[in-house]
């Protein structure tokens, strides 16, 4: 255990024990029993996270113990003790975790490593008992702080005050290179490192997707650049889709060679492939893993939050329903459930243009993690075969740049720098493209 929790963590997952052989309110060590070992200092984290939120750390303490003890449990602290103060010294006996406890214990590393840290805190721990809400530690936390979204916002807002444990672009590019085994439809084994098939966490509440509303302007076809990445931005960059599943496929502008068409910003697939001298394939919607891995590497290192970046997905995403697409490796066993996304993410909507100068509102699913994670976003039909699916649009914390993908391309705003960069992969096809340019023609 203690090689992926901090000290305090190990510590309060212990004292948790001792707190239900203490009470024994239940066979099991559950919710309750960490709720109160969670809290055994004002100073932490939790404490502190608590404070943010209007909530002081003793009284919400001794309202854990009331609630324990309203529902008939009877408290076995030593003889001599303070009856209301049990003491943490008393030896803890054999008590095992219940489901709950076991997937708070699992959720927590999911935690820490979306936020990028190496180790589950107690922070962590307590993001991961939130997500518990039936659970009694829940409801004892929703009757001392209301709405439970408050708390994990003001504990992730505590958790971004602390650095990260090592460079991060560095650790990401580590995880990207881990995550080559990842194809249009690659193939996988259980023996790979599971921790990077894992998909981002659903995000604290909606808040962070306002700003996507706000840096909007007015719709229209002369403003479908910004309307899709937002103003404000000093450049703007189109990615056409690249036309195969692997490094070096053709080009759009090879192909618009071959067919005598002339290449720019605002250029459309059927427009270069109206000759059709040569046409290899058709742009996807979504990104290849390679491709989508390529831009993230350089994204990555344009913000100052590369540990802390925004995922929206669209509500009728196929990564969003795994179960209605039929399994198709002989042999293969279903994914393990946290490599798929999680439904109970929060849902916003968002206007998007339709093509003919219009807006509509979309709903979106939000999910958070770092940069990089926008590679494990996706449909595992089993443990074998991942189909990735490019977030429709993606942020990081500090909002330097915004990415939005529409239907065989990805519209990138951001610095000067960034934009001149990204158009100079060797990798990647992307065009610079004026925040006013005429709209793709579909036709």
């Amino acid at each position: 255990m203690s090689e992926r929790f901090t000290d305090e963590a190990g510590e309060a997952l212990g004292q948790s024990q001792s707190f239900a052989r203490m009470i024994k309110d239940d066979a099991h060590v559950g919710t309750q029993h960490l709720l109160l070992s969670l809290m055994v200092q004002p100073d932490t984290i939790v404490g502190l996270a608590l404070a943010d939120v209007g909530v002081t750390w003793n009284d919400l303490r001794w309202g854990v113990f009331d609630q324990v003890w309203r529902v008939g449990i009877t408290p076995t602290a030593p003889a001599g003790s303070d009856d209301r103060e049990m003491h943490l010294s008393y030896a803890f006996g054999l008590y095992q975790f219940g489901p709950q406890m076991w997937r708070v214990r699992v959720n927590s590393q999911r935690e820490a490593d979306a936020l990028g840290h190496d180790r589950a805190g107690l922070g962590h721990l307590l993001l991961a008992l939130l997500r518990e809400p039936e659970s009694m530690a829940c409801q004892i936390l929703a009757d001392q702080v209301g709405e439970l979204s408050k708390l994990r916002g003001a504990v992730l807002r505590r958790l971004g005050t602390e650095p990260p444990a090592e460079d991060l672009p560095s650790r990401w590019h580590n995880a990207v290179t881990s995550a080559r085994l990842f194809g249009s439809a690659a193939t996988h084994h259980r023996g790979s490192d599971m921790a990077n098939h894992r998909a981002p966490l659903p995000a604290a509440w909606t808040e962070p997707a306002q700003w996507l509303a706000d840096r909007r302007t007015l719709p229209g076809e002369s403003h479908w650049v910004t309307n899709m990445v937002g103003s404000g931005f000093e450049a703007y960059a189109r990615l056409l889709h690249p036309l195969g599943d692997h490094p070096g496929s053709q080009t759009w502008a090879a192909v618009a060679r071959a067919n005598g068409r002339t290449m720019h910003p605002s250029v459309s697939w059927r427009e270069i492939i109206t000759a059709v001298r040569m046409c290899p394939g058709s742009p996807s919607r979504n990104l290849p893993t390679w491709a989508l891995e390529a831009l993230c590497a350089i994204l990555a290192q344009h913000t100052e939050t590369p540990h802390t970046c925004y995922f929206a997905v669209h509500e009728h995403s196929r990564a969003l329903h795994p179960g209605s697409f039929r399994r198709g490796a002989h042999g293969a066993g279903p994914a393990p459930i946290e490599w798929q996304l999680d439904e109970s993410a929060p849902i916003f909507s968002y206007p998007v243009p339709d093509g003919g100068g219009r807006n509509h509102d979309i709903k979106f699913y939000l999910y958070t993690g770092r940069v990089g994670d926008a590679a494990r976003i996706g449909m595992w039909v089993d443990e074998r075969q991942f189909y990735p699916q490019t977030p429709d649009v993606f942020w990081p914390n500090d909002h330097a740049w915004h990415a939005a993908t529409g239907y065989d391309s990805t519209i990138i705003g951001g610095s000067h720098q960034l934009i001149n960069e990204l158009c100079a992969s060797e990798t990647l096809e992307i065009l610079q493209i004026p925040p006013a340019a005429p709209p793709v023609k579909s036709t």
